[in-house]
């Protein structure tokens, strides 16, 4: 893992070592004439509504990060604990979960082509809280059960986080603050899923465990579609582009 992260650093410090300035300088000069062709929401009336956006991104990010790590982390434990599983077949159905992640990541780059982030997102979360909604109901039934709940969630939760990034820089614009947001959201949840997941499977039963993360399944799904409904208000809009003018000679002209 330590040999993989630093290839990784020394990748891009080398890509920002090497790259032409200019491409940097151009960016910001696009992004500058982005701002000055759309309005700012914070400019444009629905401050609350924009304060509430945000509030609710962050929950987002926050629930889902829960999810993802809690699962991931406890899913060896609750077939171990619970069901009574060995550690290796509990071991294999961690590293299918991690599979099944890894190659939706692979096919989300073909489904952002044909897909809009929104279609994504729900198709994401809708298909998270029927698999957990599954596992809850069935699990004790039949290995299968969780065989096939973990794959499943491992594609669901493969594209959210980066399909989130696009899909809010079409309604918002990813400005620094909002990024700053949603990562410090998404860092919150995945460090305070595990610390709760834990202590709620010793006290109250691994079964706990099923329904937690079902619960931020429900969260998330439930914040997508506030977030949703007052993307109206607060979607960047273009700015007026013909300005009032006096005179005879200006409209002439």
């Amino acid at each position: 893992s330590g040999l993989m992260t630093f290839f990784s650093g020394a990748y891009f410090a080398c890509i920002f070592i090497f790259i032409d300035r200019k491409v940097f300088v151009e960016r910001k000069k696009d992004k500058k004439k982005v701002a000055e062709l759309t309005e700012d929401p914070l400019k444009s009336g629905h401050k609350l509504l924009y304060a509430l956006f945000l509030g609710f991104l962050g929950l987002l990010y926050a629930a889902y990060g829960a999810l993802e790590v809690s699962f991931s982390t406890y899913l060896l434990t609750f077939a171990v604990k619970y069901l009574n599983w060995t550690k290796k077949a509990a071991a294999n159905v961690v590293s299918a979960l991690m599979g099944s992640f890894m190659g939706g990541r692979a096919l989300g780059i073909l489904l952002i082509i044909f897909l809009q982030p929104s279609v994504m997102l729900f198709g994401d979360l809708i298909s998270m809280v029927v698999v957990l909604s599954i596992l809850c109901a069935f699990v004790s039934m039949h290995q299968a059960v969780l065989w096939i709940c973990a794959i499943c969630l491992g594609f669901a939760m493969a594209t959210f986080y980066g399909t989130g990034f696009t899909w809010t820089e079409q309604r918002i614009g990813t400005r620094a603050k909002v990024s700053a947001l949603m990562l410090i959201s998404s860092a919150l949840g995945e460090m305070s899923g595990p610390a709760m997941t834990g202590p709620l499977m010793g006290k109250v039963g691994y079964f706990s465990f099923a329904y937690f993360n079902l619960t931020l399944a429900a969260v998330s799904l439930f914040s997508l579609i506030a977030l949703e409904l007052l993307s109206f208000k607060v979607s960047i809009r273009p700015k007026p582009a013909v300005t009032e003018v006096e005179g005879s000679e200006a409209i002439a002209e």
